[in-house]
């Protein structure tokens, strides 16, 4: 924790921890009293290193941070009104982070409108739910439309939210605001949505450039899912339950941001073996792409599924890594194009330890 020279600690029931400061905006923190008992102080961090948005180059500063068992959610809403009215009721901060706590649920109605740089609620043991008001009764704004949160960067991993928790949290933030979604170590099964759509109300966050679903539940990615989230450049299903990736699971549409030129699919650890892809699964990326998937259980590289892949872009790479391939007649289409492919497909032989499929001789018996 930042201490020292003109540091910023606040202590509310033993467990809440806010930490203000001076932004160009600014952002100034409630007086002691409105607090009590709390004690806040404003700096402006001249010796803290830091580096502005890169959305919004003003909020460097200001941070609430709520920690600890003892957290309730009069706690929250508490904090966040008595910051608001100091600062003409706006809301604008580096970070809003609310981890560790016992609560079951989290009512979002107090931070809606706000411009968050980092909104992170992670490490809630017991934390199935995050809610706010209905839709319908929110304030509408004469240009705007409906007050939601803006965050860049939302963190909600490691609590134990699922795929309708997870639908009723999406409907809150403004969808072009989000780059980035961390999921992970939740209950996600990615079989709640729509048609066409991994989890309900995802497909309308087109500005998203990382999801982070590593370590829950999801059995399935098919049929274009992410199709609408096509500035999306990295995806991690590493440690689910995958048994399924199905036609044009990663068929998206043309990117309209250059840092999406690229495309991350990481398929670590799923017990993943050849016949759980389909043939045209990963086609129709339209972008470099790089696909992990070590620590599963191919035994072959067949052909017919992984041929138009790397053909389709002449970058894209496979990676086997501890795998159990199998050095044989199977994988010949690869050695015999490995001018093409040996630095774009990394395969080594479990029948042969210390080669691959480009250089085993028993490719070729």
């Amino acid at each position: 924790m930042l201490t020292q020279r003109k540091s910023s600690v606040f202590v509310l029931l033993i467990a809440i921890n806010l930490f203000c400061s001076l932004s160009t905006e600014g952002f100034v923190c409630p007086p002691t009293d409105e607090l009590n008992p709390c004690t806040c102080t404003v700096t402006t961090w001249s010796d803290v290193p830091r580096s502005p948005s890169p959305r919004r180059p003003e909020i460097e500063e200001g941070y609430i941070n709520c920690l600890g068992e003892d957290v309730t959610q009069s706690n929250i809403d508490s904090i966040i009104s008595a910051v608001r009215q100091v600062n003409n009721d706006t809301l604008i901060l580096r970070d809003l982070q609310i981890a560790r706590t016992g609560l079951t649920s989290i009512n979002l109605t107090s931070v809606l409108g706000g411009e968050l740089e980092h909104f992170s609620v992670t490490d809630n043991s017991n934390l199935s739910g995050i809610v706010g008001p209905p839709l319908s009764s929110l304030t509408l704004d004469p240009e705007d439309g409906i007050i939601l949160i803006e965050a860049y960067d939302v963190d909600l991993s490691r609590n134990i939210l699922d795929d309708e928790g997870l639908s009723t949290t999406l409907k809150y933030f403004e969808p072009t605001s989000v780059f980035y979604w961390n999921l992970a170590r939740n209950r996600v099964r990615g079989d709640g949505g729509l048609e066409g759509e991994l989890l309900p109300g995802l497909s309308n966050f087109t500005s998203l450039r990382y999801l982070g679903l590593n370590s829950n539940r999801v059995k399935r990615v098919r049929g274009a899912q992410l199709r609408k989230n096509r500035n999306l450049h990295e995806i991690e299903l590493e440690s689910n339950e995958l048994m399924e990736v199905g036609d044009n699971s990663f068929d998206l549409e043309a990117y309209d941001d250059e840092e999406s030129d690229f495309f991350s699919i990481y398929l670590r650890n799923n017990n993943l073996t050849e016949t759980h892809l389909s043939p045209s699964g990963l086609k129709g990326t339209k972008r470099r792409a790089e696909v992990d998937l070590t620590d599963n259980f191919f035994t072959t590289i067949p052909q017919s599924l992984f041929l138009e892949f790397l053909e389709e872009n002449q970058t894209n790479s496979l990676d086997f890594e501890r795998n159990q391939i199998q050095c044989d007649p199977r994988v010949e289409w690869l050695k015999e194009r490995r001018g093409d492919f040996e630095n774009r497909v990394r395969a080594p032989c479990a029948n042969d330890p210390g080669k691959t499929v480009f250089t085993s001789q028993l490719v070729d018996s």
